[in-house]
């Protein structure tokens, strides 16, 4: 009986369908637990992403201002501030898709902690800002 038995077990091939529904079900645990993250990590790279383009909105207004070619004054589109365009080498805008969402840690968007960007802007005291459904806001209140 027990050589029987060996050798049933030597001649088996394949999985059992408890096998198979194991490796699916820690297939299924593993996604459930990735999917979110992706999620997360893809917002705060927009996020990121728009923090780096205020920066480097502001370091182009500085340098437009120590050349001469800009003067601090009202809000003017990035567009038309011709002295800061000749020191970027693209005129950024907010990440795709269009009216991408971030988050904020200021209290004004408090009961929606996520925005869309529209445009980018420099305001009067001279720094870059992002122009939202929910405010203005520069690269230091950008979460």
């Amino acid at each position: 009986m027990l050589q029987l038995f060996k050798k049933r077990l030597s001649n088996r091939k394949g999985f059992t369908l408890v096998e198979l529904l194991v490796v699916i079900a820690i297939i299924g645990i593993l996604a459930a637990i990735a999917v979110p993250r992706f999620t997360n990590a893809s917002e705060a790279a927009r996020g990121a992403k728009m923090q780096a383009d205020l920066r480097t909105i502001d370091s182009a207004i500085q340098l437009a201002v120590a050349q001469g070619t800009y003067v601090i004054g009202a809000a003017v589109n990035v567009a038309a501030a011709a002295g800061v365009v000749a020191n970027l080498t693209t005129v950024p805008v907010p990440p795709t898709p269009a009216n991408a969402v971030y988050r904020t840690n200021l209290t004004a968007a408090a009961a929606s902690p996520t925005v869309q960007a529209v445009l980018y802007t420099i305001g009067a005291n001279g720094r870059a800002a992002v122009a939202t459904s929910a405010g203005t806001f520069n690269a230091d209140t950008l979460q």
